[in-house]
């Protein structure tokens, strides 16, 4: 079960670093987009958030002897401190865990089959980058298109048709 979590988050990953965060058609037209700029901002904010969540809590209870006498004389410590613990704790399960399932809910997004306008889009689009299109494209070959068009060609008025 670990693996196609870990094989889920990558796909995500790879997923989310296809889709270009500087055109607000996508933005408009794609929820994946709006998900991606999300996890992008994630993945720089929430790391030093829980550093600080967990280290306020390490100095709170007094370091590893706090935590030490937190495990062996339960009756040391009043019942807040015990609440402080486990919402700080909480808190930074619960801070992951939004950063875990938006990678694999990017992972799902990703094997989604196309609509059929936006199949239509993506066959213009892969004609004019020179490109044969997959027969059953999905969500990831959409977004590797899109990527690529936005990277080759100068004028990004396909993007409109979406």
């Amino acid at each position: 079960m670990s693996f196609k979590i870990i094989n889920a988050v990558k796909r995500g990953s790879a997923f989310m670093e296809l889709w270009p965060a500087d055109e607000p058609v996508l933005k408009a037209a794609f929820r994946e987009v709006r998900v991606a700029l999300m996890l992008r901002k994630a993945k720089w904010g929430v790391p030093p958030i829980v550093a600080i969540v967990l280290f306020m809590l390490y100095y709170s209870v007094g370091g590893i002897q706090g935590l030490r006498l937190m495990v062996t004389y339960p009756s040391a410590f009043s019942g807040y401190t015990y609440l402080s613990f486990a919402t700080a704790i909480m808190s930074v399960l619960c801070m992951l865990m939004l950063v875990l399932n938006g990678y694999v809910w990017l992972a799902l997004q990703s094997y989604q089959k196309l609509t059929p306008h936006q199949e239509h889009f993506y066959r213009e689009l892969m004609t004019q980058l020179g490109k044969e299109p997959v027969e059953k494209p999905r969500m990831f070959e959409l977004a590797q298109a899109i990527s690529e068009g936005c990277k080759k060609l100068k004028d990004k008025s396909f993007l409109e048709k979406i």
